[in-house]
């Protein structure tokens, strides 16, 4: 946990911060909900997929939109839940392997450039050296490393069948806590994202 903490960034804590915060969290779930409303469960597929190759559309609000959509009857909960299971694996292979096909010319690509600069690159190689595959499995439940870390793991080649184990075990928990939250405080989204990154910032300070 604390060696992740060398990702960390400042976060702004600052009234005016949090209501910034406040207001692009809730354009942002709004928009969500009507993309994901308009095509139900292969919007989910299709904007989990587009965040992880660089869109900016966050896992997060996708998935707690899936529940809050359950939640009012619009999609079956648990054909939504499937879906997400199966759109977070789709979207992380997919990612994985965008960067394993590249090999280190992703590294001269913007989107992997950006992801991996050369001190990220070494810290995450140490990590896997020294903590092995539960560097995957954190990093599914913390936004601020999970690209990354999918990124490098496909660029240095480590074995997909591990990483589909170690990544659907992570996604098992994430996507099920996401979801859960999502379905239960269906009429407050913006409040339960902005408390999500609260605790995924404290994952990376710890």
């Amino acid at each position: 946990m604390r060696a992740l903490s060398l990702f960390a960034r400042p976060r702004s804590v600052g009234p005016g911060g949090r209501s910034r915060r406040a207001a692009e969290s809730a354009h942002d779930s709004k928009g969500m909900e009507e993309f994901v409303e308009s095509g139900s469960y292969v919007a989910v597929v299709l904007a989990l997929l587009g965040g992880a190759l660089g869109l900016p559309i966050p896992e997060e609000v996708v998935l707690l939109t899936s529940g809050a959509l359950a939640k009012k009857g619009i999609t079956r909960w648990w054909i939504g839940l499937l879906v997400c299971y199966s759109g977070v694996l789709v979207a992380d292979t997919a990612l994985y392997l965008a960067a394993r096909k590249l090999g280190n010319a992703a590294l001269s690509t913007r989107r992997f450039g950006a992801l991996l600069p050369p001190a990220r690159r070494a810290k995450l190689r140490r990590l896997f050296e020294t903590r092995g595959p539960m560097v995957i499995l954190f990093a599914r439940h913390v936004p601020g490393v999970r690209a990354a870390t999918f990124a490098l793991a496909g660029i240095d080649r480590y074995p997909l069948r591990r990483f589909l184990f170690w990544d659907g075990l992570g996604i098992l928990s994430s996507v099920t806590i996401v979801f859960t939250l999502g379905h239960v405080f269906a009429g407050e989204l913006d409040v339960v994202r902005d408390r999500l990154a609260d605790v995924q910032g404290l994952l990376l300070a710890g």
